[in-house]
């Protein structure tokens, strides 16, 4: 009895719900999210491009093999045996008008761009789970509210049944009463539905097996937010402490970058190289031999004259880009401080209309508890105190979900911020 005890024990255990709160169902998120994982692959390619692009300013050395099968000299002329020769050479940037420079610069500046990338998306997953967090929170508050409402109708259904079995009230009456039970109960079901979908949804989002039980716990919500923050100041901050809008300054500065590594073109380039092979060797097996090798030392330069106005259009085009660019900048900035401006209006909204539907719960749970005793000494009608109790039931409901509402602005407004 005792192993079956332990065993029954362990059952339960494994089938019991995994507890989280909102701090531990974020940092799942973190770590989960796929979304973060490929803005993680995105910096350290970032990352590579700036070590590549160092590279580009540094010597290349490569091994070149050539083979000559014949070389028509004329008309009447025999063809000539086929030549050999392999060479190893050295190849050093000297100039190439800018373009290493600037690419430089661009690869130090996408890395950064792909650090707010990274950052943003954080955030945006973070206010993501917070949100499908707060629905489940939401509808398990839902669901106790109208079991706590059916226990209050069974209650009146039990006492119309007395009265109807000493024809105190009518059939009628019991009929609504039960009526009022089943309906309570069917939305009880869809509410416990609702439950189950959402933390499916949650599971999902936190990177969890599929099928994983939860329990969401409860938290606190903090009061009075808008007293706490400097609305004004932070309208201000946003330049410099929106990810969103970083990310938007820095697409601007790889734009105008663009337009220095389109100019390059019109510079010429200059390499410096050395070469050491043998070259025009009848014999392959001559390729190899030392006396047949040759060295040069020397530098090549490159300066494109005319391309039919090609590299004026690839300058117009990064040009026209910047527009575009600084033109999506100022329409972030506007964005992201009409949503500030917005979620602070909101926040602040939220905390008179909670003190308003708090006040609504009290009271409505007075006139429940007055109406109740009228309907005793048959002061007031059955669908009287029916109606009561739903506002009491509704003004609960609503009381809660926009308690859960006001701490999610909470987090969007500071979302808004590094």
């Amino acid at each position: 009895m005792k192993k079956l005890a332990v065993y029954l024990t362990l059952c339960l255990s494994a089938l019991a719900a995994e507890k989280i709160t909102i701090q531990e169902a974020a940092e799942m998120a973190l770590k989960n999210n796929r979304d973060i994982k490929i803005e993680m692959k995105n910096l350290e390619n970032s990352d590579l491009d700036v070590r590549k692009s160092w590279k580009d300013s540094f010597f290349k050395v490569n091994f070149v093999s050539s083979e000559t099968f014949f070389t028509a000299k004329g008309s009447n002329s025999e063809l000539p045996d086929g030549k050999h020769g392999q060479a190893v050479s050295l190849e050093q940037p000297i100039f190439q008008g800018g373009k290493i420079s600037s690419g430089i610069k661009t690869a130090k500046t996408a890395k950064n761009l792909s650090m707010y990338q990274l950052e943003k998306t954080k955030k945006d997953t973070v206010l993501n789970v917070i949100d499908m967090y707060i629905v489940v929170l939401n509808y398990e508050n839902k669901t106790e509210v109208l079991q706590s409402s059916e226990k209050s109708l069974n209650e009146n259904l039990r006492i119309i049944k007395e009265k109807y079995n000493v024809r105190m009230a009518t059939k009628p009456d019991l009929l609504e009463a039960e009526r009022s039970v089943l309906e309570v109960k069917a939305q009880i079901l869809d509410n416990q539905n609702q439950v189950n979908i959402a933390k499916d949804n949650l599971v999902k989002a936190l990177g969890l097996k599929v099928g994983s039980d939860i329990e969401v716990v409860p938290f606190t919500v903090a009061e009075k937010f808008s007293s706490k923050i400097n609305y004004t100041n932070d309208i201000i901050r946003l330049e410099d402490e929106n990810s969103e809008y970083k990310i938007s300054e820095l697409q601007s500065e790889i734009s105008k970058l663009n337009i220095d590594s389109a100019k390059s073109i019109y510079y010429p380039t200059v390499n410096a190289n050395m070469s050491y092979g043998t070259d025009s060797q009848s014999e392959f097996a001559d390729s190899f031999k030392g006396e047949n090798s040759f060295m040069s030392v020397g530098f090549t330069i490159k300066w494109q004259l005319f391309d039919w106005g090609s590299a004026k259009d690839d300058v117009k085009k990064a040009k026209n880009n910047l527009e575009i660019s600084k033109l999506k900048q100022t329409d972030t900035l506007e964005n992201v401080r009409t949503s500030l401006k917005s979620t602070y209006m909101d926040i602040v909204h939220s905390e008179k209309v909670l003190e308003t539907k708090q006040k609504a719960v009290e009271t409505a749970a007075e006139v429940y508890k007055l109406e109740t005793e009228r309907y005793q000494y048959n002061l007031i009608t059955l669908r009287d105190l029916l109606n009561a109790e739903v506002k009491l039931r509704e003004s609960k409901i609503d009381y809660i979900s926009t308690r859960l509402n006001y701490y999610y602005l909470i987090s969007k407004y500071e979302s808004m911020f590094n």
